[in-house]
């Protein structure tokens, strides 16, 4: 083999060990936030969706009237960038997926605690999942779409 050849196969090789080091990196540190949210906030609530907006990445947006809530109000727009919900009023507006599953009269249970969401249909329960691990959902785009 060329020696050309063995240095461009070497330098892609180290290119590539990189990338994907570095992406491992981020996934656990996204992971390791996600945890933390939680754990800070553990916030636990149960509601019935009463609309829904579907976006992107079978993701959705969806107004709860809250039956259950161990949370008064819950709003980390102003203060923090990440963040999944807005409580207040006895409403919660969460950003969860999948959206492709949730309907307006369903049941939607998130307990940040354990880190899932149920979801309810009459009193079946249709879905069980977790919660999302980059929490940075909330920023950008979709920040403006929380107001209660």
């Amino acid at each position: 083999m060329d020696i050309q050849i063995k240095k461009k196969v070497r330098l892609f090789i180290f290119v590539f060990g990189i990338m994907v080091i570095t992406s491992i990196l981020f996934i656990l540190i996204q992971k390791k936030e996600g945890k933390s949210y939680y754990q800070k906030y553990r916030i636990k609530i149960k509601g019935v969706v009463i609309s829904e907006q579907k976006l992107d990445h079978d993701l959705g947006l969806y107004l709860l009237n809250l039956r259950e809530s161990n949370c008064k109000y819950h709003d980390l727009r102003n203060n923090n960038d990440d963040f999944l919900m807005v409580i207040k009023n006895n409403q919660a507006k969460i950003l969860i997926g999948p959206a492709s599953e949730i309907n307006v009269g369903d049941t939607i249970l998130v307990d940040y605690s354990l880190e899932k969401i149920q979801l309810y249909r009459a009193k079946d329960l249709i879905y069980t999942g977790s919660l999302p691990l980059y929490l940075g959902i909330g920023r950008g785009e979709y920040s403006n779409m929380f107001d209660l």
